[in-house]
């Protein structure tokens, strides 16, 4: 892994590089007694450590299989979607307080934070508990965020979204921090890449006509 981003006081740059992303995303206020143990940071959502670290070397193996080998990066994703599922059930625990069922959203990601459509706003200053699946590498992100921001849209997004909430990460371990930085980086690639290919076949495209006429 590359050098762990500080969670306090902003040095690390990279945890403000902001990408529109497609996730799959749910969340739920902490209760009462949750708030508390959050307060007290005893309210422990993140699987452990050693587990973390070895989602992310995988994910990162993964990602050079799908430049250099596709069809082992597709057998390679399967198998990591079945790990996914085995430490979801892990922390089914966490699940019971969920009454949202999973919803397929645009939002705006950052190591720091996220915003995303909602139906109904939220107070500020509310704690949340975010569950979102990270589409591109089927990984499960869980995590803490005070609720910065409710604001309504001038128009309404799809299935009835008529808020933007913006929510930043708190109490988010220096581990799954640089995991987002790279995860965001990484779709920056992507995007830029993709970005490439389509300008370099437009290009191709335009000199078709110049040849056929030789």
């Amino acid at each position: 892994m590359g050098q762990t981003a500080p969670i306090d006081g902003g040095v690390d740059r990279r945890r403000f590089f902001r990408i529109a992303d497609t996730v799959s995303l749910r969340y739920r206020v902490l209760s009462l007694s949750e708030e508390k143990l959050w307060l007290d940071g005893e309210l422990n959502i993140e699987p452990d450590p050693d587990i973390r670290a070895l989602d992310a070397e995988i994910s990162s193996e993964i990602e050079r299989l799908r430049q250099n080998s596709p069809e082992l990066s597709a057998m390679a994703d399967l198998l990591n979607q079945k790990l996914n599922m085995f430490a979801d059930s892990v922390s089914a625990h966490l699940d019971a307080g969920f009454q949202q069922k999973y919803r397929t959203v645009n939002v705006s990601l950052s190591a720091c934070g996220v915003g995303f459509p909602s139906v109904e706003p939220l107070s500020d200053d509310t704690i949340v508990l975010m569950d979102m699946l990270l589409t591109s590498d089927h990984r499960r992100v869980l995590v803490t965020g005070r609720v910065i921001g409710s604001d309504r849209l001038s128009i309404p997004g799809p299935q009835g979204t008529n808020y933007m909430i913006r929510v930043n990460f708190e109490r988010i371990s220096e581990q799954l921090s640089e995991e987002l930085i790279q995860y965001v980086l990484q779709q920056q690639r992507r995007i830029l890449a993709a970005q490439r290919l389509a300008q370099e076949e437009k290009e191709l495209i335009a000199l078709r006509p110049l040849k056929n006429s030789d």
